[in-house]
């Protein structure tokens, strides 16, 4: 009876079709610019210290295609650069929002059974900050300026906004799939994902020396460009 256990259980787990998976996100957040004047971009936004991260749980249902779900986490950043001839200026704040991805996975071999190509589409289903849901939070007020021999060369305003939500992106990606055994696989993907609600905003208002104050805002609705690298386990 012990013996036919045994079996039967080696015998469900080589023929699963279920695996697990980590990657690590690198985000590119993608911003709007509205500017009356010329002065306003993002910061280095690209510069993100700690990357997102994905863990993925996949069902392959045949020898192409497969299902992925799981629970990701990602930086997200806001901010702004002030331009001027003479002088470069810049504010940036920081937060994190949650994702449930759901896609479909195409997995074709390119070179042999240790290289392939992959591509995905599907939709995250995501959160901003999970206690606030429905609320919009307004700060990070912030004044400053400069002077040049004592006369006023440059002076800002600007105010930040979270508008606190769930909220949806479709996503795909692209990249190849190295097969180190039948049960370990390294992957590079990029990924786009499309956000549609305002999810972030900076409003600016700025002067440089004698010329009218100029508004300006910034904003930020989900959508970002990420390279990835991922380690996936087969059951």
């Amino acid at each position: 009876m012990t013996l036919a256990l045994l079996i039967f259980s080696t015998n469900v787990f080589s023929q699963s079709k279920f695996y697990i998976g980590v990657e690590a996100n690198f985000i590119q957040d993608q911003y709007l610019i509205k500017d009356e004047g010329t002065a306003v971009s993002t910061p280095n936004m690209h510069a993100i210290d700690i990357p997102g991260t994905t863990f993925l749980l996949g069902y392959q249902f045949n020898p192409v295609f497969s299902l992925e779900t799981g629970i990701a986490t990602r930086p997200v950043k806001i901010g702004y650069g002030l331009n001027f001839d003479d002088v470069r200026t810049m504010s940036e704040s920081s937060n994190a929002y949650y994702h449930i991805p759901l896609r479909t996975r195409a997995v074709v071999p390119l070179i042999g059974n240790w290289l392939s190509g992959t591509a995905s589409v599907g939709v995250q289903l995501s959160v901003t900050d999970p206690t606030r849901i429905g609320t919009t939070s307004t700060g990070g007020y912030g004044e400053g300026g400069g002077t040049r021999n004592g006369e006023p060369l440059y002076s800002r305003r600007s105010s930040y906004t979270s508008y606190n939500s769930i909220f949806f992106t479709v996503s795909s990606d692209l990249g190849l799939q190295f097969n180190l055994s039948k049960k370990f696989s390294l992957y590079t993907t990029i990924s786009y994902n499309r956000g549609f609600k305002a999810l972030e905003k900076v409003d600016i208002e700025y002067q440089y020396m004698n010329e009218p104050v100029k508004k300006a805002n910034i904003r930020h609705q989900g959508t970002y460009i990420s390279p990835n690298f991922g380690l996936k386990y087969r059951f």
